[in-house]
């Protein structure tokens, strides 16, 4: 009986095929490398230590493929059964995720004791996360090599073994069976299945039952194979209790009804019988599960069993999963600050909605694991997973895929810098002048003027992280005439210093911060002295010319018309010259003053 199939698959993208170009190599069989986990359960599906010998049992393996792994399609993955353990049949199967994707094609052959996966296309060609799940076979304990009340070691392969104790018992039948019946799957033929009834069970073979009569019918989904019936009388049994083989069942006791049931008459019965027949299933294996009963009867004597064979394929049942885990990464200078906290909380948020928690600390270098969760939902919509972490003071939080990078970031601060305007010989008003703020590179950052008290208030400058920055400052240089400008320049460095999460901000002025402009205004121009008109030349008569000889005139313009009359030239002639009316003046005036003089001491006198 097998019972395979594939739970928990995480999802099926992770292995990567060769680059274009490079070809296909051959395949390969990646062995039992990926297996993590391997241990027997019961039916239920519980990991259990102590089996008994004829216990049904689930031998259950765990498997993981790394992200990146070089997948092709043919590649194969194969476990070997332990040895101790045993399977019936042959049984083909695919492993699906849970949309349908084929992921490999498996095999599990009893008679080489393996399980073989083969990796299909859609593997080789995903490229997400990686593959993760298990599969389950029913086993049971191979008699021949071990014992009861025994702690038997369980070899798993490459993960090691474990022991399992077989609990103490004996294959004996009891006294009082009658009849028992089994069967099994043949390892050739899926669809064929052996039968046995063991009937009359006694250990020196001497109990009678009057006027036996065996009937045996089949459940539906499968019918008697012609002819296959047969039994044998039981001369001796083995060690182990396994029947010697006597005389055979004489075919005239033997009567097949239909194709679902015969009958063995034996008459008076003396001793253990074994009847086997085969039984073909119709339903191309759909049902899973085959019954048969069977009874005895005679003179004082009935009973009736009931069994059946159960074949289960794998696929079908699985859920693809995907991991959510990750790691905290600090920049903060291995924490020079001192403010990284011991731990931290992260928030799990499916579809937005938040459905778990967890703490992260130190002791797990700050990696988490979420565990592997349902990739899709019901209707086959894929979920969408995010973390987020509960706000940490003073860092900033950034994510990649499901890994956080925490930033330090102090609480911001900022300074104005400042500086004084004098101005000396002449009223200061607002604006009247600039001043720069420069970096350490020489790059002009602002320019602000004076306000009407000489103040120079330069624009709030902030800072997000710890340092000394240096700035200069200078006075923009005008053209304003008579004015002396202030050409030094001011040292000022900011020292910025982290006080446990809050930056602080203290400018240091190296220099005087007053800037001293003198105003001189230009002494006034005496105006020219006017120059006195030169004295006017008298003019040359002209020449006299004889009346046969006109005058020859080279330039009309500049020479006096001749004329008979020269009493003009005459007068002109007795002008005084600007100087000499002067001095007429200067002589009258005098004269005036002499005769007042004159006439005011004659006045006098006469008194």
């Amino acid at each position: 009986m097998l019972l395979l199939s594939l739970i928990n698959t995480s999802s099926v993208a992770l292995a990567t095929t060769l680059g274009d170009g490079q070809g296909q190599r051959a395949v390969k069989d990646w062995g039992d490398q990926f297996i993590t986990k391997a241990e027997l359960q019961d039916k239920a599906g519980q990991a259990k230590e102590s089996f008994g010998m004829f216990d049904e049992m689930v031998a259950n393996w765990s498997f993981k493929i790394p992200a990146g792994t070089e997948i092709q399609p043919g590649d194969t993955m194969t476990v070997k059964v332990p040895e101790v353990l045993g399977f019936q049949n042959v049984i083909k199967f695919d492993i699906s995720d849970g949309l349908g994707h084929t992921v490999g094609k498996a095999v599990a052959d009893p008679a080489t004791g393996e399980v073989v996966i083969t990796f299909t296309d859609f593997v080789a060609n995903a490229q997400t996360t990686n593959i993760s799940g298990s599969f389950n076979l029913s086993v049971h304990w191979d008699r021949t090599k071990v014992k009861y009340d025994t702690d038997t070691p369980v070899n798993w392969g490459t993960i090691g073994e474990s022991t399992v104790k077989i609990e103490p018992g004996t294959d004996r039948p009891a006294d009082d069976e009658g009849v028992k019946k089994w069967g099994y799957i043949d390892a050739e033929d899926p669809f064929l299945i052996h039968w046995t009834a063991r009937i009359n069970f006694s250990e020196n073979l001497d109990t009678t039952i009057k006027n036996a009569v065996y009937h045996d019918e089949l459940g539906p989904n499968q019918e008697l194979v012609n002819g296959s019936i047969s039994g044998f009388y039981v001369s001796g049994w083995e060690d182990n209790w396994y029947a010697k083989a006597g005389a055979s069942v004489p075919d005239s006791m033997i009567s097949m009804t239909d194709a679902h049931h015969f009958k063995v008459s034996f008459g008076d019965l003396t001793g253990s019988v074994y009847i086997n027949y085969l039984s073909r299933i119709t339903d191309d294996d759909t049902s899973g599960k085959y019954d048969n009963q069977g009874s005895l009867a005679g003179e004082n004597f009935s009973k009736t069993v009931e069994s059946y064979v159960q074949i289960d394929g794998g696929g079908g049942n699985s859920a693809t999963n995907i991991p959510v885990a990750g790691v905290k990464t600090w920049r903060d200078n291995d924490n020079a600050v001192g403010m990284r906290p011991e731990s931290i909380m992260l928030e799990l948020y499916q579809n937005d909605v938040k459905i778990a928690t967890q703490k992260v600390t130190a002791s797990t270098d700050w990696h988490f694991d979420f565990g592997e969760l349902p990739n899709y939902d019901s209707n086959q919509v894929k979920y969408r997973y995010n973390v987020k972490e509960v706000p940490v003071p003073n860092y900033i939080a950034t994510t990649n895929g499901f890994n956080i990078t925490n930033t330090y970031q102090p609480t911001e601060t900022s300074v104005v810098l400042v500086a004084h305007k004098i101005l000396n010989g002449k009223t200061l008003a607002a604006g009247d002048f600039s001043f720069s703020l420069k970096d350490a590179e020489g790059h002009l950052l602002q320019t602000q003027a004076n306000d009407g008290q000489g103040a120079i208030h330069f624009d709030t400058m902030t800072y997000d992280q710890a340092g000394d920055f240096v700035y200069t400052i200078s006075e923009v240089k005008g053209e304003v005439a008579g004015m002396t400008y202030d050409a030094h320049e001011v040292k000022v460095t900011v020292h910025v210093e982290d006080v446990k999460g809050k930056l602080v901000a203290t400018p240091v002025y190296d220099g005087e911060t007053t800037f001293i402009n003198t105003y001189h205004p230009l002494d006034p121009v005496d105006p020219e002295k006017p120059v006195d008109p030169e004295k006017p030349v008298n003019p040359t008569p002209p020449t006299q010319h004889s009346k046969e000889q006109a005058p020859v005139v080279t330039d009309q313009t500049s020479q006096p018309t001749q004329s008979d009359n020269t009493s003009a030239t005459q007068k002109i002639d007795q002008l005084p010259e600007t100087g000499e009316v002067k001095g007429l003046w200067l002589k009258v005036l005098g004269g005036l003053i002499l005769i007042i003089l004159l006439v005011t001491v004659y006045v006098k006198k006469k008194r």
